[in-house]
């Protein structure tokens, strides 16, 4: 697949779904995406995990092989578009226990930086969320996160998060 061609050109959710099914249908591809997001060229590397995120979601096995990389190309990740989707990429995976603790420490990271995106905030409170149900105890930790920037953040970030602690707390 010429990926150059493809991600340098204006892409569709149709575009991406397409190119989504080919990684299913040849998952040697997903390794060449990747190897374009580490490149970290903006453009390419937000199209590249754009189509990673979907490819993931289409087969939840496709990610699998390739954890610890993500994870390194999720820490290196500068542009907002490429965290959220390298996030989303890792969303309900079985991970290795060291890879699951960098994954947890990176979502914090992402959490309690108000700066960061809404969107990466969000989908890393998400992962966060799954992870109170196999690790109870980092529910009280998730909890201080969310209570400690409530009054630093948009209203609609803050009308969330009050609602996932709420959740939180009824658990």
């Amino acid at each position: 697949m010429n990926w150059k061609e493809i991600l340098t050109k204006g892409m569709h959710k149709s575009d991406v779904d397409l190119c989504a099914s080919a990684v299913v249908q040849e998952p040697k591809l997903f390794k060449e995406l990747l190897d374009i997001v580490a490149k970290g060229e903006v453009t390419p590397a937000m199209k590249a995990s754009w189509i990673l995120g979907k490819a993931a979601e289409l087969n939840r096995s496709l990610p699998a092989k390739h954890v610890s990389r993500i994870i390194e190309l999720l820490r290196q990740a500068k542009v907002s578009g490429v965290q959220r989707e390298l996030i989303k990429t890792l969303f309900k995976l079985n991970l290795q226990e060291e890879d699951e603790s960098a994954l947890l420490d990176l979502c914090f990271h992402f959490l309690n930086h108000t700066e960061s995106d809404v969107a990466v905030r969000y989908n890393a409170l998400k992962i966060l969320m799954a992870l109170t149900k196999k690790y109870p105890d980092l529910k009280q930790e998730l909890v201080a996160s969310l209570e400690a920037q409530l009054e630093y953040n948009t209203e609609a970030w803050a009308r969330y998060s009050g609602k996932t602690l709420a959740k939180l707390k009824r658990k």
